[in-house]
Order: C-alpha cells, then sequence, then structure tokens
C-alpha cells in the first residue's frame, strides 16, 4: 500500500493532492475491510489443517502489520489533512456543533429571529458537510454568515471548506477567501475568550489554518514568479504560526509548518532551530522532512540533528527514560502484590516496546512520555491493589482464628457447666450395693444371721452417704468424656492462639508492606512531572513547553 509523503512547493498542485489523500485513506479502509474478512475467514477454517491455518494467521498478521504501520505514518506525515479524514469527519463536526450549542446558551440572551435562522442554516451546512456534499454545505453556510457574520464555529467551516474542499465531485477551494474567513474565524474566537473557556484552542487552530492558506498561496505567488509576494505571503504564515503556537501549543505540526517556512525563506539557521525542538518531541518528523522538498538543501543536517538526539537525548527523551525506570521499578511491587496477571503482563510488554523504541528515529516522544506515565499509574493501582488485598486477606484470616478462640472458650465454659450438673450415676449405685453386701457379709461373719441383719441394716445407712459422696466426687462415665471434650478444647484454644499470633504478626507485615509501597510511591511522584522546557529559540519565536509561542 503506498502512501503519500509531505506536501511541498512544487509537488503537485494543491488539490489535486487533497484528492490523492482521500483516495488513499479509501484504500485503507478498504485494506481494513479485507483484514476483517480474513479473520472471519481465519476463524471458520479453524477446524481444517493447522499448517493452512497457520499460513492464513501469518499472512493476517503481515496484513495488519502494514495496515496499521502505514495509518501511523500517514498521521506522521501529514497532518494539515486530518479534517477530511472519514473517520475523523463524524467528530470534527460534532465538536464544532457543540461549540456552537454553548456559545448559543452563553448568549441566550441575545437570541433574536435573525439569529435563530442563522444558527438553524449552519445545521443545515453541518449535515450537508456531514455527507460529503461539499459545495452544498459551502452555500448553506454563506446564507448563514448573510444572516450573522460574528460567528466562530461559522467561519470556521468557511475557512476549512475554502481550504480543503475538494473531492471526486466539486472543489470549492479558494485560499485568499480561507485565509480571510479563519483569520474572521480567529478574531470572533478571541472575542469569546470572557466567555468561553475552550477559546484558546478554537482560536489556535483558527490561525494554523490561516497559516497553511498563507503557505500555499505563497506556492501560487512562486509559480508565477511574484518571488516578493511569496515572501509576503510565508511571512504571514509565520506570524499567524506564532499566535496559533502561543494559543495552541500541544500541536505539534505548528514547528514543522514554522521550519517549512523559514526554510522557503532561506533561514536555515531558524529552519533547524525548529527540528532541533522536534527531535526532542517527535523524532518521527526526520523521515517526514527527507521527503520533503522545502528542506531539500540541507536534509542531511536534518538527519544529522536527529541522529545526534538519539546519541544524546534532550530533556523529553531523558524525561521519557527516567520515567521508564520507574515503572520498571514498579514492577516488583505488583508482583509482591500476586494480582497483575495478564495485566501487568501486557503492560511490561508495551514497556519493553518504548525502551526499543526510545534510542531510535521511531520514536514519539511525547506520546511516549505520556504512554509511559499513564502505564507506572496503572501499575502502581495493580500493586497498591494487590498489597490491600494481602492486608485485607490477613485481617479476615485474624478475624476467623480469634471467632474460633471465642467459639472455643465458650464451648469449654459450656461444658464444665454441663460437668457440675452431671452426677455419678452408677457409679454410686455401685459403690452403695458395694456397701451394703460387705456389711452383711461382714455381720454373717461374726454374728451369724442375727449379726448380719444388724450390719446389713447398719451398711444400707451408711452406703447412703456413700452413694452421695461418690457422686460427688467421684466422675462417672459421661463425666469423664465432658473432661475429654474440654481437654480438646483447650488444646484447640491452644492451637487457635498459635494460629492468631502468626495471623497478627502476618498482618502487621502486611500493613508495613503496604505502608512502604505507599511512602515509596508518594516519594518519586514528583518525578513524574513534565519535563523542563527546551531554551528559548532567538528568532523569531521563543518556545514555551517545548512549541513556539510569542
Amino acid at each position: 500500500m503506498a502512501f503519500l509523503g509531505p506536501y511541498y512547493y512544487g509537488k503537485r498542485k494543491w488539490d489535486n493532492y487533497l484528492l490523492d489523500i482521500q483516495h488513499t485513506v479509501g484504500a485503507g479502509n478498504a485494506a481494513q475491510r479485507q483484514n476483517t474478512r480474513l479473520q472471519t475467514k481465519v476463524l471458520d477454517a479453524a477446524h481444517e489443517q493447522v499448517e493452512e491455518l497457520r499460513q492464513q494467521t501469518e499472512h493476517l498478521r503481515q496484513i495488519e502489520h502494514s495496515l496499521g504501520s502505514g495509518f501511523e505514518e500517514l498521521r506522521a506525515e501529514f497532518e494539515w489533512g486530518f479534517t477530511l479524514m472519514v473517520d475523523r469527519m463524524e467528530t470534527q463536526i460534532k465538536q464544532l456543533s457543540q461549540i456552537a450549542a454553548e456559545l448559543d446558551a452563553i448568549h441566550k440572551t441575545l437570541q433574536s429571529p435573525l439569529l435563530t435562522q442563522a444558527r438553524e442554516l449552519f445545521r443545515l451546512g453541518q449535515e450537508h458537510y456531514r455527507k460529503g456534499l461539499l459545495d452544498k454545505a459551502l452555500e448553506v453556510y454563506l446564507k448563514a454568515e448573510q444572516k450573522n457574520d460574528v460567528d466562530f464555529p461559522l467561519q470556521f467551516q468557511i475557512g476549512k471548506l475554502f481550504v480543503y474542499g475538494r473531492d471526486e465531485d466539486v472543489n470549492v477551494i479558494d485560499l485568499p477567501q480561507a485565509e480571510r474567513h479563519l483569520l474572521l474565524a480567529a478574531r470572533y474566537a478571541d472575542a469569546e475568550k470572557g466567555t468561553f473557556p475552550q477559546w484558546k484552542e478554537s482560536c489556535g487552530q483558527a490561525y494554523f489554518h490561516a497559516a497553511v492558506a498563507a503557505y500555499l498561496i505563497g506556492e501560487q505567488e512562486q509559480t508565477a514568479g511574484h518571488t516578493d509576494s511569496m515572501r509576503s505571503c510565508l511571512e504571514r504564515a509565520l506570524g499567524y504560526l506564532a499566535k496559533s503556537a502561543t494559543l495552541w501549543p500541544q500541536f505539534t505540526e505548528i514547528i514543522y509548518t514554522w521550519a517549512k517556512c523559514h526554510a522557503l525563506l532561506g533561514n536555515k539557521h531558524e529552519a533547524l532551530e525548529g527540528f532541533q525542538i522536534l527531535s526532542d518531541r517527535d523524532r518521527r518528523y526526520c523521515a517526514k522532512a527527507s521527503q520533503d522538498a522545502d528542506f531539500a538543501a540541507f536534509h542531511s543536517e536534518i538527519e544529522e540533528l536527529f541522529q545526534r538526539a538519539c546519541t544524546s537525548p534532550g530533556s523529553l527523551a531523558l524525561a521519557v527514560a527516567t520515567s521508564l525506570e520507574k515503572a520498571r521499578e514498579t514492577l516488583p511491587w505488583v508482583n509482591l502484590g500476586s494480582v497483575g496477571g495478564s495485566r501487568s503482563d501486557a503492560i511490561e510488554r508495551e514497556l519493553a516496546a518504548v525502551g526499543r523504541a526510545l534510542p531510535t528515529l521511531d520514536a514519539d516522544l511525547e506520546d511516549l512520555y505520556v504512554r509511559v506515565n499513564e502505564r507506572t499509574r496503572a501499575l502502581e493501582g495493580l500493586a497498591e491493589e494487590g498489597l490491600v488485598a494481602q492486608v485485607t486477606e490477613r485481617e479476615e484470616e485474624l478475624k476467623s482464628v480469634d471467632s474460633s478462640i471465642i467459639q472455643a472458650r465458650n464451648a469449654v465454659e459450656q461444658l464444665k457447666q454441663e460437668f457440675k450438673t452431671t452426677k455419678g450415676g452408677y457409679t454410686g449405685c455401685f459403690f452403695m450395693v458395694l456397701t451394703a453386701g460387705f456389711a452383711a457379709f461382714l455381720g454373717n461373719q461374726l454374728g451369724g444371721e442375727k449379726g448380719m441383719g444388724i450390719t446389713t441394716v447398719c451398711g444400707v445407712i451408711i452406703s447412703f452417704p456413700v452413694y452421695f459422696f461418690v457422686n460427688r466426687f467421684a466422675p462417672g462415665r459421661d463425666q469423664r468424656r465432658i473432661q475429654k471434650q474440654i481437654e480438646q478444647k483447650l488444646q484447640e484454644i491452644e492451637l487457635f492462639e498459635r494460629r492468631s499470633h502468626t495471623s497478627r504478626e502476618g498482618l502487621a507485615g502486611a500493613q508495613q508492606q503496604l505502608a512502604r509501597f505507599r511512602s515509596w510511591r508518594d516519594a518519586r511522584r514528583p518525578g513524574l512531572r513534565p519535563p523542563k522546557p527546551p531554551s528559548a529559540l532567538r528568532a523569531p519565536l521563543t518556545f514555551s513547553r517545548g512549541v513556539p509561542s510569542t
């Protein structure tokens, strides 16, 4: 699958280039559909021979790899046309429609029939735009402008259509009109700064697209042989980019476009300063610049600059490396918590991929920095989850053991009460009969039948206190059983108390482990802050947070 390189002066006409982009995106979507069909085929053929399945799976993996790499390459190589991407158009329309609705809510006291008509026309234009009817959308937008021209979302959409309005059916590109409408959009967005929270980004986007329009007008002037006019256009573009960078600093393409304008003006030093910043933000711009004829005069110097950034990393690259090391340091805590499983394995693989990409030219350092810190926080969450689970488990274990001790002690008390109320039973009767029989035998030996009668009576009388004495002090079979149960319970209590001691020690250890982790985590949190800004450029822009600003 072939992908387009960056646009530059003399490559091809701008409107045809936009059409080529749409063809490329369409081919990518077709490949994606083929990929989906192939996945289904592989699943349906799972019962067939193993070798055939292996070959199909390998084919699928290759398609997925090329498709993923291709779209990533397209994103890295060309960001001006992102408003044309089918998968982003719906989102762009929704976002701008939401902005319009928010502005209407803010200014609801100013509503009038005329403003209501303008907003209805804007919504109709958005619907046409969503369907890809670019000419009809522009027609309706211009009607809405006649009823309310002081409307940022409306002017912004008109300006974008005048820059990017090209498809198979129509071509509504008008670069001077685009620049005019986008500057109006920036002005009206700036006017909302006291009421609309997102005014900065909206204004910054308008200035950036105005810079693109000015850059493209400059190419037309160059083609016509108007060198001075071309330089004037590029200088206007630089002014718009300076404002855009102040308002929309997160958009790295601003720096690249700024370098393009300086390169065309012959300001090699300023262009290289821009690439110096890019080398510590997104090194993939090295490959983009190598395909960009606007930098033809010093391609080798740009490559050398990026190669040097790989061997002598800048502040953001060093911050990524530091964050990566801290992420890896979190893994032992996750393993200690024993709950990571597949989640921590996936994060570990991703961190390994980041480590491999970091020293190369295929590194989006801003994205890597964000990803590594997100994964670090995810690992910290897994570690804390595991350690808290261990503390909870120890607490439940201790609670269960202590409950068993209480139950065993209560059982002992109940058995003791049962022992007190249980009599000697047959043991008392046995000694009672034995006493009476012994008295009768003794009387017979000493006095015959007369003596036996007296001694028998005496023996019977004596046997009663013997019965009560034996029942009181000599345990019977039931009492011996109870005594045995009491001894068993006491042994259980001793065992539970040893387990309780062990559980308390384990709980204390788990709590200390959790406290140590939290202390370790909190102590290193300052290290996750964004890196310090790079050195300021000398002219004509200065860089704050790694982006140009006025």
